[in-house]
């Protein structure tokens, strides 16, 4: 029986009450969610969650994302262990340091290799390889597994990195090490010209998603569609045919087949989330609404799909074509589902 299952971090929005206390919500989105079969994940964040839906099993300190996204952007040097560095600006804050992510700034190929230039020395004198095969993911090179246990940068755009440094036995050596990156970071003559051009500074780099290479899970899923390099990282890694995402799902129903099993993973509406951007998440579920809620509910009626999941990063929402002879069940507000 075919399944179809949208993937969908950040659906629910900022955490904080929109002006006015308003809160639009498409009708489709509001019916799906209505008559929906759900329960409640074990995670509780993009990254994690995405391994949960890929059936990845972790048994170590974080889930290996440096590894994973490194079988996209360098799949020529993927043995050993490997920790992402992405380049961040840290914006000081009357109450704390806020981390800001590439959505709020231009980081050109250029620009990012004299970046990681400047660094290297700190990295080479510890015994570590910084790479920067991609302007804003970054990687370093370990002899041995950090003792450490990080959080993912979705987790931390937009909020006070402070509360998010490492924990573990290395601690102390690892808030040493982005203390150093941010001093020379800090003195580099390229922020200042960046500066002078209205663009934010590169003052930080955050590490995180350390570990070796995963055993490749079991394929969960027959095609996956996805925006985002984790996803195709894991859909490498589980041998699983990946595809971009296309703009709606039309273009997606036709490979959906008796047997699929389909899985498209919207991750950039999760930035408003990020940034407590109430209009650009009203305008994004607006868009998902259009192009890809609309349609599936004839998709169920015409038994195209057998079964639909709405995901996010705590709950699975699950509809089949049965679900709609729910009449009793009634509207909730959306903050009741989040």
């Amino acid at each position: 029986m075919s399944k179809l299952s949208l993937f969908v971090p950040g659906l629910f929005g900022p955490n904080i009450l929109p002006p006015m206390g308003q809160i639009t919500i498409p009708p489709t989105l509001e019916k799906y969610l209505r008559f929906s079969a759900h329960h409640e994940l074990l995670t509780n964040s993009f990254i994690r969650t995405l391994w949960h839906i890929f059936g990845c099993s972790n048994t170590q300190q974080d889930c290996p994302v440096a590894a994973v996204t490194r079988l996209v952007d360098d799949d020529q040097d993927v043995e050993g262990v490997w920790i992402r560095a992405d380049p961040v600006y840290l914006r000081p804050d009357p109450q704390s340091i806020t981390l800001l992510d590439n959505a709020s700034f231009q980081l050109l190929k250029h620009e990012a290799l004299i970046f990681a230039a400047e660094v290297q020395d700190i990295f080479t004198t510890k015994n570590m390889l910084l790479q920067a095969p991609t302007n804003n993911r970054w990687y370093i090179k370990l002899t041995e597994s950090p003792k450490i246990s990080t959080t993912p940068i979705h987790d931390v755009v937009g909020c006070n990195a402070g509360k998010y440094l490492p924990v573990g036995e290395d601690k102390t050596q690892w808030d040493k090490l982005s203390n150093e990156v941010q001093t020379v970071l800090h003195q580099c003559p390229l922020n200042k010209k960046r500066e002078e051009c209205g663009e934010f500074p590169i003052n930080g780099l955050w590490m995180w998603g350390g570990g070796e290479l995963p055993t490749p899970p079991k394929p969960v899923w027959t095609h996956v569609f996805s925006d985002e390099v984790t996803t195709r990282g894991l859909s490498i890694l589980s041998g699983t045919s990946y595809y971009d995402l296309p703009s709606g799902i039309e273009d997606i129903a036709d490979q959906i087949t008796t047997d699929a099993n389909v899985l498209a993973v919207l991750s950039f509406g999760l930035q408003h989330k990020q940034y407590a951007n109430f209009e650009g998440w009203q305008d994004f579920i607006a868009y998902l609404e259009e192009n890809w809620l609309l349609g599936i509910e004839l998709l169920l009626k015409k038994n195209r799909v057998a079964t639909f999941e709405l995901i996010t990063e705590k709950q699975i929402f699950t509809l089949t074509k049965y679900s709609f002879l729910q009449f009793w069940k009634k509207h909730k507000a959306l903050q009741s589902y989040a």
